[in-house]
C-alpha cells in the first residue's frame, strides 16, 4: 500500500510540474490551452504505447520479472529530455 501511496504521490507531482514548466514555456496565454492540451494527449498515447509493449514483453518472457525490470528501465527514459530542455532568457 505504501508503494501505491508513493507511486500516486509522484504521479500527481509530475502531472503537476510538467502543466507549469508548459505553461511557463508558452508565451502568449492562448498558447498555454493548446500546450496542455497537446502534453495530455502526449501523455495518453505514451501510456496506450507502454501498456501495449508491456503486453508483448510479457507474451513472450511470461515472467513478471521481466516487465518490472523494463517498467523501471522506461520510468528513466523522460530524464534524457532534461539535456535538452533549457531555461528561457529572462
Amino acid at each position: 500500500i505504501l508503494c501505491l501511496m508513493l507511486c500516486f504521490v509522484g504521479l500527481s507531482m509530475y502531472d503537476t510540474t510538467t502543466d507549469a514548466i508548459g505553461i511557463k514555456i508558452s508565451e502568449k496565454r492562448e498558447e498555454q490551452a493548446s500546450v496542455q492540451n497537446a502534453m495530455n494527449i502526449g501523455n495518453s498515447l505514451g501510456n496506450i504505447a507502454v501498456i501495449g509493449v508491456l503486453g508483448l514483453i510479457y507474451q513472450v518472457s511470461k515472467e513478471w520479472s521481466t516487465i518490472f525490470i523494463s517498467l523501471s528501465l522506461l520510468s528513466l527514459l523522460p530524464l534524457l529530455t532534461l539535456w535538452f530542455i533549457t531555461d528561457p532568457p529572462h
